[in-house]
């Protein structure tokens, strides 16, 4: 059993990241980003790739690029909506996800995040389960939104977020920052990946499961707005062991 599988807090959170951002299709496998001719794409949908994607049930299967590890994750929107941390009108979705090392059991959590899409998409934290552990809450007024048009050479910071223990938010157990970064593939695709770095984590996060990191999500935008995960990182600053998908 490696290390991630028992700091399940840390790669918890970090695996919500694709909550956010990553657009899953069902097969196994890195997508590929296709051929075409002519002047790499420059320019693409942001903002509402993203709302479209987290409106939609996805699903997604990869082997880890050793062939040791497997990942399946699934993101569930639920209909309507309900208050988070105060906030009316958050739309939310539970995500589950599972790893296994060589066939066997490696790591598994479900927890639900909560954002607004209106009037854009707005971060507003997760809840994990059992016990709702961590609890996180996006520290307010830090979010910047995605742009409307992502262009190649962007980059910069999205938002800022707290761990807690749990709903009191009484002292911080982490701090959570994130990036992206817009860069050039080919004539039909341009990357868009995001950073989240886990950081500042105190003795009773560590307790909770947290630790130091990162994880990274790449995927190729199109001209539409069509959105497809090409590389997952997650990265254990502890004991320096990464697993790349």
């Amino acid at each position: 059993m490696g290390n991630f599988a028992r700091r399940g807090g840390a790669l918890a959170f970090l695996a919500a990241c694709v909550m956010l951002f990553v657009s899953c299709g069902g097969g196994g496998g890195h997508h590929g980003g296709g051929g075409g001719g002519g002047a790499d794409l420059n320019s693409a949908p942001g903002e509402a790739a993203l709302a479209a994607w987290l409106q939609a049930s996805q699903s997604y299967n990869v082997m880890d690029s050793t062939g040791t590890y497997s990942l399946a994750a699934s993101f569930t929107p639920n209909a309507g909506t309900t208050t988070f941390n105060g906030q009316a009108n958050a739309s939310s979705r539970v995500v589950t996800i599972t790893i296994t090392e060589n066939g066997n059991p490696f790591y598994s959590t479900t927890y639900t995040d909560y954002y607004l899409l209106n009037p854009n998409w707005t971060p507003l934290g997760a809840v994990w389960s059992p016990n709702g552990i961590p609890y996180l809450l996006v520290i307010s007024g830090s979010f910047q939104e995605i742009p409307a048009t992502i262009n190649v050479g962007d980059a910069g910071a999205v938002f800022d977020a707290t761990y807690y223990h749990n709903s009191s938010q009484g002292a911080s157990e982490a701090s959570l920052s994130v990036t992206y970064a817009v860069t050039a593939h080919n004539a039909n695709n341009l990357n868009f990946c995001l950073t989240y770095t886990v950081s500042n984590v105190t003795a009773s996060g560590a307790a909770d499961g947290i630790v130091p990191g990162y994880q990274m999500y790449c995927f190729h935008v199109d001209g539409s707005g069509n959105a497809n995960l090409n590389s997952w990182t997650l990265y254990d600053a502890n004991t320096g062991q990464t697993l790349t998908f």
